[in-house]
């Protein structure tokens, strides 16, 4: 017993003293350095010095929101070079993915949506910069399966798309003529009759993320939109980088209110004084257009906000979708969610919060009840189907059902979170004009753009009638009460069915100018 008890302990004692790059690795894990002590350092100088030349760097942050600033401005004059740069959205002159590749430090670049970018669209076109576009709650689960050691996943997110078919330009010539990269055809599997693709899990080297206040062992907490994608990104680094804006001793924050534990983080800093952007965003008259294209989209949004039922929860598309809530009946109890991962958004009332914004940017306000999540549940919440309807607005659509409302031109244009929202098995209701303003139909047998969602729509509901789409292909069950079902026809670029029992548009819902209302408060202040 002596001998094998001494054996036990030798083995013991050699394990726990052999450095850690000799253990066993798991499979699918990152490795992470070990933390003993403190995590606080005192200059960001200091916390750069694990970024190297070629590493992947993650940033937390959406919008201007729960951005890294600090990190992410001196990381432009650190000297690492050729960086890989994830990030949800492109950032702006003054912080994200923007700055850096202002900076000519960033080689590649992982995105979803471009905000005002004049430097990453300069560098792309002059060949400086690969640019790779993944749909965002995509990214935010690519993220999150880094952190857990998930090495991939299948989701229905750009299926039947130019996402999935690959083949868009990542890359071009110095003279911005030739592809020399391009995206690769995705992996696909079938589950229960449904086709799925492959997405491969995101490690970062390092993740700048952005804390409200973080205590000396890295426990974090963050203030409503700005957790968004940064316990996400800090979970995906092998190295994380707090900045906060306060830093206390540990023991000082309850451990219920902890939104981001120290286990995944290796280093904390003190921010900078940044004082967040309020992003200027179209206003609801700018959206609405001139005279007559307000008309015909007002009578499209009165009677898209009879599709949402009291007590449910629901997607609004930014741009024409968001007016919707202007033109719903006041009584009714709909909770909203934002890509900023609020749910129980509102249009915004009184003075705004700069770290209280939409999908689009735009403060908002939240309603009662209202909670925030972080981007990865927020997405899982619509590809979980706990959702009961999203609206989106189309550039065109099939009798099959298929959304064209992406990739519309040759600007280099990021989906966002479109093609997370076509891809769930509840409503998704697509609105738009009948006839375009070119004088022809919106409403096409076989698309001239690329397809985003396909055979994804269930309803749609133009200025001019209401169709509804199952496998026999479209059919009028609405139409306007002063346009008949052949003007309709006259319209249309498609053959469709007519419901015996057609019925007439209701669009009398009384406007509540919720939005106008806002949009004046922000002009005044």
């Amino acid at each position: 017993f002596q001998k094998g008890f001494s054996l036990i302990m030798q083995r013991s004692i050699a394990r726990l003293t052999t450095p850690l790059c000799k253990l066993p690795s798991r499979a699918f894990a990152a490795q992470y350095p070990p933390i003993v002590g403190s995590k606080y350092v005192k200059t960001v100088d200091q916390a750069l010095e694990v970024v190297k030349d070629g590493q992947t760097v993650l940033l937390g942050g959406f919008g201007p929101v729960g951005q890294p600033q600090t990190l992410v401005k001196a990381l432009a004059k650190h000297g690492a070079k050729n960086l890989h740069v994830v990030a949800s959205t492109s950032g702006a002159k003054e912080y994200g993915a923007e700055t850096l590749v202002a900076n000519k430090v960033v080689s590649k670049l992982t995105t979803s949506e471009l905000e005002e970018a004049p430097a990453i669209n300069q560098a792309f076109k002059n060949g400086q910069l690969e640019v790779n576009f993944v749909p965002m709650g995509s990214l935010a689960e690519k993220l999150r399966a880094g952190g857990m050691g998930v090495p991939a996943f299948y989701v229905r997110a750009g299926q039947g798309t130019p996402y999935e078919d690959g083949g868009l330009p990542t890359k071009l010539s110095d003279d911005g003529k030739i592809v020399q990269k391009a995206s690769d055809a995705k992996q696909k599997r079938m589950f229960k009759g449904q086709e799925y693709l492959m997405e491969n899990r995101i490690l970062g080297d390092v993740a700048f993320v952005k804390a409200k206040i973080a205590d000396t062992k890295g426990n974090c907490i963050f203030r409503f939109a700005a957790r968004n994608f940064n316990p996400d990104v800090a979970m995906a680094g092998k190295i994380c980088i707090v900045e906060a804006e306060e830093v206390v001793e540990a023991g000082e924050l309850d451990g219920d209110d902890i939104h981001l534990a120290g286990i995944f983080v290796h280093k904390v800093v003190k921010a900078d004084k940044h004082a967040t952007q309020i992003k200027k965003t179209p206003t609801a008259d700018e959206i609405l257009g001139a005279p007559e294209a307000k008309a015909k989209k007002e009578i499209i949004l009165k009677r898209a906000a009879q599709e949402f039922k009291d007590g449910s929860y629901a997607v609004l598309q930014k741009g024409l979708p968001k007016l919707v809530r202007n033109y719903m009946d006041s009584k009714l109890d709909v909770d909203f969610l934002t890509e900023s991962g609020i749910l129980g958004e509102e249009a915004l009332k009184g003075e705004s919060d700069p770290e209280v914004i939409g999908g689009d940017f735009a403060p908002i306000s939240l309603k009662k009840g209202a909670v925030v999540l972080k981007a990865s549940d927020a997405f899982a919440a619509v590809r979980g189907n706990h959702i009961g309807t999203t609206l989106v607005e189309a550039f065109q659509i099939t009798p099959k059902g298929d959304i064209c409302n992406w990739l519309k031109g040759d600007e280099l244009q990021g989906p966002g979170a479109t093609l997370d929202y076509m891809y769930h098995n509840n409503e998704v209701v697509a609105i738009m004009e009948h006839v375009g303003a070119d004088g022809k139909p919106n409403i096409v047998q076989d698309a001239t753009l690329k397809v985003s969602g396909k055979g994804i729509a269930k309803k749609l509901i133009t200025d001019m009638g209401v169709f509804i789409f199952g496998e026999e292909g479209m059919t009028l069950v609405e139409h306007h009460p002063k346009v008949t079902v052949e003007e309709i026809k006259g319209k249309t670029g498609c053959e469709f069915k007519v419901c015996p029992n057609l019925k007439k548009m209701s669009i009398q819902i009384q406007q509540k100018n919720i939005l106008s209302l806002s949009h004046k408060l922000l002009k005044k202040k």
